[in-house]
C-alpha cells in the first residue's frame, strides 16, 4: 500500500493516466479480466487519473471562462448534459461500445467539472453541496449497498427498466446513508469511529 502511495504521488497524473488507459484498452480486447479486484483495477482506475489531469490541464481555464459561467455556457452544459444522459444507454456492437462508453466517461468527466465551476460561481444551493460533502464518505461507503438493493429489488426481482431503477438508485443512493449515518452511525460511538 505505501509502494502504490509513493508510485501515485510521485509519477506524473498524465503519465498515470496514459498507462491506466493503456491498460483499460488492454483488458478490454486482451485480457478480459472483469473480477472484482483485477478487472475492476483495470477497468476504472484510469478514470480517477482522468479527473486529476483535467484539474490539472483544465481547471484554471474553466474556471476563469465567463463564457463559461454566462447563460449560453450554463445552457450548452444542459444541452450536453442531456445529450450525455441519452448516449449513455445506447448499445451497439462490444468494440463501438467500448469506444462510445470511454468518450461518454470522457465528456462526463469534463461535464462534472464545468457544473462544478458554475455551482460554485452561482452560489447555486451551496447548503445541499456542504450536506454532500460532510457526508461524503457515508455516501460512498453506505451508498453501495443501497443502490445494490434497490438494482436487486426493481431490476431484477419486479423487472422494472432501467432509466426508473437507474433514477432511484441515484436519488436514494445520496439521500439513504445521509439519514442512515446522521441518525445511526454517528450517534453510535463504535460505528462513527468507522
Amino acid at each position: 500500500m505505501i509502494l502504490l502511495h509513493i508510485i501515485f504521488d510521485t509519477v506524473n497524473r498524465t503519465v498515470l493516466m496514459s498507462i491506466m488507459f493503456m491498460l483499460n484498452v488492454l483488458n478490454a480486447f486482451v485480457f478480459h479480466q472483469h473480477g472484482h479486484i483485477v478487472g475492476f483495477f483495470l477497468r476504472y482506475a484510469w478514470i480517477y487519473f482522468i479527473g486529476s489531469v483535467v484539474r490539472k490541464h483544465f481547471y484554471d481555464r474553466l474556471k476563469n471562462s465567463r463564457s463559461l459561467m454566462s447563460i449560453r455556457g450554463i445552457s450548452i452544459t444542459t444541452v450536453v448534459s442531456v445529450v450525455y444522459i441519452m448516449l449513455a444507454y445506447i448499445r451497439i456492437y462490444k468494440v463501438q461500445y467500448w469506444v462510445l462508453s470511454t468518450m461518454i466517461t470522457i465528456i462526463g468527466v469534463i461535464l462534472l467539472f464545468m457544473m462544478a465551476i458554475q455551482v460554485s460561481h452561482n452560489h447555486c444551493g451551496e447548503k445541499l453541496w456542504m450536506l454532500f460533502g460532510d457526508y461524503g464518505m457515508d455516501i460512498y461507503m453506505i451508498g453501495y449497498y443501497v443502490q445494490q438493493a434497490i438494482f436487486v429489488v426493481f431490476g431484477k426481482i419486479l423487472g422494472i427498466s432501467y432509466p426508473i431503477y437507474g433514477w432511484l438508485m441515484f436519488i436514494f443512493g445520496l439521500i439513504t446513508p445521509i439519514v442512515i449515518s446522521k441518525y445511526i452511525v454517528r450517534k453510535n460511538k463504535i460505528l462513527s469511529m468507522l
